[in-house]
């Protein structure tokens, strides 16, 4: 029995952001509202980045790549990724095999793809990294390449100092936000307070409080959530969904750490009356990593039965990991029953090693020998062809030929 239950939020982040890779939650794909790639020579990119002080993106892919044209489809056309990178970059494309491409590649030793680089006008690499990236994370990379320590702390310097227009604010907040300072939320909140209402419609006033908007106690996001319709038409629904869940998650983190169980009810509440699809079942999610992350297993395992039952859930996953949290911290047999049945679905629906043991250990706790017997020869025949290792199923073994 390999598996661990550490509590690690693994479970949401899948929910929030795996599901988002692998396609389960829709990414905008508004080409109007994403990236705009400069069309010209590489040579007319880096003149552009010198007229325009701006460093050059640069996608260097392959037309068979399939990471490329995931990224190309689901990142490149969102409007948070278009907001940021239009503003911020010469964005440009180069294909690897065909045109400049091949003396590109050779020039900056470009041998995977996709590889993401930033380059100054003097043609000088300023950041390079290889293989695809989600939204948040390709933002997040474009602003290290913007980060500036020298030019944060003259800005920290004029913000003591007492300077506190509307265009230097936004400036000092994008250099906190990229420096990951604690100090940006209070800042924050002072330029939000000096805001008016036409203000608040400015498009990079609205960009800018979209990136403040990660914890759901933050002013930022209440604005969010107070001007839904007007960030959703300028960032897509989608984009907007990923808003609300990635803060709820940051949000939720706190609480469990803290065992916060008002917060928790706070933001459980906020994502439940959100309006986002599936914001009931989110909600449900949330209600089970907080009784994980709490250890309070009566309230997990009503919960989860509930949950299962409610969405008639069929993920063989995740139906691997509530029966392994019940195998581990539940002694009902009303309970352990269900964690069976759960454990089996998941077998049918995928058998892996990992389930299969799962079944086992349940059906040795429930005091079924001889089945636990073949359900761990089982788990550990399919260990074996796969190469992964089974040392504990082995001891459940013995207790089981002990018994």
């Amino acid at each position: 029995m390999l598996q661990v239950s550490n509590f690690s939020f693994s479970w949401i982040q899948r929910a929030v952001l795996g599901l988002l890779l692998i396609g389960l939650l829709p990414l905008s794909a508004s080409a109007q509202q994403g990236m705009k790639f400069f069309q010209g020579s590489w040579e007319e990119a880096l003149a552009e980045s010198k007229n325009t002080g701006k460093p050059v993106f640069v996608d260097a892919y392959t037309t068979w790549c399939g990471p490329c044209k995931k990224m190309a489809k689901t990142v490149f056309t969102r409007a948070d990724v278009g907001d940021f990178y239009n503003k911020h970059f010469v964005n440009y494309k180069m294909d690897m095999e065909k045109g400049e491409g091949p003396d590109f590649a050779k020039k900056y030793a470009v041998s995977s793809y996709p590889t993401l680089l930033f380059i100054n006008a003097e043609g000088e690499i300023l950041k390079k990294e290889k293989g695809a990236r989600h939204p948040d994370n390709f933002i997040e990379m474009g602003r290290t390449v913007l980060f500036d320590e020298d030019a944060l702390e003259a800005l920290s310097k004029r913000y003591e100092a007492g300077e506190r227009e509307l265009p230097f604010m936004r400036d000092y907040l994008n250099a906190l936000i990229v420096s990951g300072d604690a100090a940006k939320q209070r800042v924050a909140k002072e330029y939000l307070d000096r805001l008016s209402d036409e203000d608040f419609k400015d498009p990079e006033n609205m960009s800018l409080i979209y990136d403040l908007a990660n914890r759901t106690s933050s002013p930022a996001f209440k604005v969010v959530m107070d001007q839904k319709e007007a960030y959703i038409e300028k960032f897509g629904p989608d984009s907007y969904k990923d808003k609300i869940l990635k803060s709820a998650v940051e949000s939720m983190k706190t609480a469990v750490e803290d065992k916060d169980k008002t917060s928790f009810q706070a933001v459980r509440d906020l994502v439940a009356k959100s309006g986002i699809e599936k914001a009931d079942d989110y909600a449900h999610r949330f209600d089970l990593e907080f009784y994980e992350g709490t250890a309070d297993w009566k309230k997990y395992a009503k919960s989860a039965v509930s949950y299962v039952d409610k969405y008639n859930l069929e993920d063989p996953m995740m139906l691997n990991k509530l029966a392994w949290n019940f195998y581990l911290n539940v002694d009902s047999k009303k309970y352990l029953n269900e964690a069976k049945n759960w454990a089996e679905r998941s077998v049918a629906k995928k058998s892996l090693y990992a389930n299969n043991d799962t079944l086992a250990a349940l059906l040795y706790k429930l005091g079924d020998n001889t089945a636990a017997l073949i359900q761990a020869e089982k788990a550990i025949a399919i260990a074996k062809m796969s190469r992964k290792p089974y040392t504990k199923t082995e001891k459940l073994l013995d207790q089981i030929l002990a018994r």
